[in-house]
């Protein structure tokens, strides 16, 4: 189970999305060979919300792995498309947020200090995320807190990777299992910098019922839930990009995260990694619980929108066409 954030946006007569330091990065051009042969012009819109997007600080040149991983061509950090294309139904009707009630994710050596997760229910998952102090590399553990559990296992993800590859942990002799799509629980989660930032420049991570998800997994999944073929019923299949398409109108009276969670979702999307009960969820961080609860009033309004895109893979992440959204800065 997971959670979301919104981008911040002012109101009145000089209505204006405050994107800070994250900008900077170039954009997918027109004609371009390589989109990412060299820094173009930052996004001056928001698409979807006709705001401008004033720069508000020096553009960041770097980003710190620990507080916002993988590459800068990674699913998770690619933007949408332009000509992104979507399926009409509707994914959700409404969703939740997970932090820090035992389906979120605990982050270790981040900067600041592990927030533990809920406990005592049998169902709950424990996810915890360990930052090695280089920060290349985070251990990554399914029922951490419940050694007794013979499910309990952990991986290891390169944080200068593509977030999807992840290694058996040594001494686990078994492969990793923490999302049922098989991709690095870091990715698509919503951070305390995110909010901090007041941006969250990069997909989100999106769980779905059985009711939604349709057996047969797509990329960037490895894997799915092993009783896919008889309890899912729906259409997305785990693995897919879903978002909100760039020209729905944000409604009005979101929060602040809100608006960051509905930015990241027309702007890069969330990728479907898990199995949820009873609505969709978003992931984030469990230190970023408190920070993202305004949010939750938000979500039926937010995930009504969320599309599944028809037209991402492998060889066009996020669709074809111009990117709505700078790539990320290097790694530092």
């Amino acid at each position: 189970m997971f959670v979301v954030v919104v981008v911040m946006v002012a109101t009145g007569l000089a209505a204006a999305l405050a994107l800070t330091d994250w900008i900077g990065g170039g954009h997918e051009r027109a004609g371009a060979p390589n989109p990412r042969a060299g820094p173009g012009a930052p996004s001056t819109t928001a698409p979807g919300s006709g705001l401008e997007i004033p720069r508000t600080t020096t553009p960041a040149t770097t980003r710190d792995p620990a507080l916002w991983p993988f590459a800068t061509d990674s699913p998770w950090n690619t933007p949408l498309g332009s000509r992104a294309t979507f399926d009409s139904r509707e994914v959700a009707s409404d969703g939740e947020i997970n932090a820090s009630n035992g389906f979120g994710v605990s982050v270790g050596g981040a900067g600041y200090p592990l927030v533990d997760q809920a406990t005592g229910r049998p169902d709950q998952e424990s996810h915890y995320s360990f930052i090695d102090p280089e920060r290349m590399v985070a251990e990554e553990w399914y029922e951490y807190q419940n050694p007794a559990n013979p499910n309990r296992n952990s991986s290891i993800t390169d944080l200068r990777g593509d977030g999807l590859h992840t290694t058996v942990a040594p001494g686990t002799g078994r492969h990793h299992q923490q999302r049922a799509s098989q991709v690095s629980q870091l990715g698509g989660l919503i951070r305390v910098a995110d909010i901090q930032r007041g941006v969250i420049p990069h997909a989100l991570a999106l769980a779905l019922p059985d009711r939604t998800l349709r057996n047969g997994y797509v990329w960037p999944a490895f894997g799915q839930d092993g009783d896919a073929a008889v309890a899912y019923h729906g259409f997305v299949p785990m693995g897919s990009l879903v978002a909100i398409p760039s020209w729905v109108p944000m409604p009005s009276g979101l929060s602040r995260v809100g608006q960051m969670i509905w930015y990241a979702l027309s702007h890069y999307g969330a990728y479907v990694v898990d199995r949820t009960t009873p609505s969709s969820v978003l992931m984030a961080e469990a230190a970023a619980d408190p920070l993202v609860d305004p949010a939750r009033n938000d979500m039926t309004a937010i995930m009504s929108q969320v599309r599944l895109v028809t037209n991402s893979d492998r060889t066009q992440v996020g669709g074809p066409g111009t990117r709505l959204a700078p790539w990320a800065p290097a790694l530092r």
